[in-house]
């Protein structure tokens, strides 16, 4: 390998643009980044580190748990080695643990680690990028959300949103930030600000891939999306698509595996993004024919 000091920092960089876009290709990225700078300085260097700790975010990003563990157990190991164990680097390894503990419904101890890499982030707050900590504030709050903490999520949430606002505007997390702001306004019941969000959700989404979002943008049953859950059957329905986000006029042609009643209950209860034309929101509530799943509980 010819120079692999000097391949190092450009591979680190092209593996971060790719993660910043959401290409999978970015994890072989980050592979390769740790090849060359294994290479330029050694196993036990700590230049290697950083490297480390963002490969480790996006194998966890990717569900790659083991390789995310391995890789934030290395650079824990290093910072152990070279540094005192209280800096910006140890609060975000201790996050990515605290995300595969929660991944594992281990949530006690998710919470735990995540409060102590909380701790360390504000006290060493000027040794990362404002994007970083605005990244590690979100999944702070998601883990406060799922350990039923729904008022300090909501602060967390609001916090990591005005800083990828005042820092980078057009980051991946703002869309999710819109989304999970959404759920807590809802369980609040603030309607008005679910609706504020999910307008905010439909334009970040429309800026970014010039597509604008056709199905339910937050669903509180769960029952209309559902990757991880059995499918228990489909409706055919025609409704319009109100500027509230909510749908109106609904009608149920047909239902199968569930009542034509429970089915609009359903679609009733769901916010669907408003109708966006050349980056505008509409008022105008236009007929819409659907065929929609439906997923159990």
């Amino acid at each position: 390998m010819k120079e692999p000091n000097k391949l190092a920092p450009f591979s680190w960089r092209y593996a971060k643009a790719a993660a910043t876009y959401g290409d999978p290709l970015a994890l072989f990225l980050y592979e390769q980044t740790l090849d060359f700078h294994i290479a330029a300085y050694g196993h036990t260097d700590v230049r290697l580190t950083a490297p480390l700790i963002d490969a480790a975010d996006e194998a966890l990003q990717q569900n790659e748990r083991k390789m995310a563990y391995a890789w934030y157990s290395m650079a824990r190991r290093l910072l152990a080695q070279n540094h005192p164990d209280t800096s910006f680097d140890t609060a975000r390894i201790l996050m990515g643990l605290a995300r595969l503990h929660m991944g594992a419904d281990q949530l006690k101890i998710a919470k735990q680690k995540a409060q102590t890499a909380i701790d360390l982030l504000y006290r060493h707050y000027s040794g990362g990028a404002p994007t970083i900590v605005a990244s590690m504030i979100y999944r702070h709050g998601e883990i406060e959300q799922a350990s039923g903490h729904y008022a300090k999520a909501f602060e967390a949430y609001n916090q990591s949103l005005k800083l990828y606002m005042e820092h980078d505007a057009s980051a991946p997390d703002i869309f999710g930030l819109h989304k999970r702001l959404m759920e807590l306004n809802h369980t609040f019941e603030r309607e008005s600000d679910v609706t504020a969000h999910c307008i905010a959700a439909q334009k970040f989404h429309y800026a970014r891939n010039k597509t604008a979002i056709f199905g339910a943008i937050y669903d509180p049953t769960g029952r209309l999306s559902g990757p991880d859950r059995q499918k228990q059957g489909k409706i055919r329905a025609t409704f319009r698509k109100g500027a509230d986000c909510r749908l109106h006029d609904i009608e149920i042609h047909h239902a199968d595996g569930i009542s034509q009643k429970e089915a609009k209950t359903l679609l009733a209860q769901a916010y669907y993004a408003p109708i966006m034309m050349r980056g505008i929101i509409t008022k105008g509530e236009y007929l819409t024919y659907s065929t929609l799943a439906i997923y159990k509980n």
